[in-house]
């Protein structure tokens, strides 16, 4: 083989397990990230939880308008749904290591 190309591809496959690399210490910051929002996200859901519950047994006499407490309950979802989408962001920043492993892996030649 021509030493130019030789070299070439090893510059190449060089390069790609470095970018390679780089992709999997991204995804691994992301990966604590949204752990620490989940974490977070917790509280959330037990103040939603709460403020629902209190505006549902409060009464006019306390403050609370009629609107409070569908909004509550809204937001109560909303928290949840939330929780949701972190759970897959979670799933898909976990497998990406994987897919980077794979995508670097040379593909092996087809027989001619």
């Amino acid at each position: 083989m021509n030493p130019e190309v030789e070299k070439e591809r090893t510059v190449r496959d060089a390069s790609t397990k470095a970018l390679g690399a780089k992709a999997k210490s991204q995804v691994q910051a992301l990966i604590g990230g949204v752990g620490e929002s989940q974490s977070q996200s917790a509280a959330v859901v037990t103040g939603a939880q709460a403020a629902a519950s209190g505006v549902a047994s409060a009464g006019a006499s306390q403050g609370v308008q009629s609107v409070d407490a569908p909004n509550a309950s809204d937001a109560q979802e909303n928290v949840s749904a939330g929780q949701d989408i972190l759970q897959q962001v979670l799933a898909v920043a976990e497998a990406a290591p994987g897919a980077v492993d794979e995508a670097m892996s040379p593909t092996p030649a087809a027989p001619s």
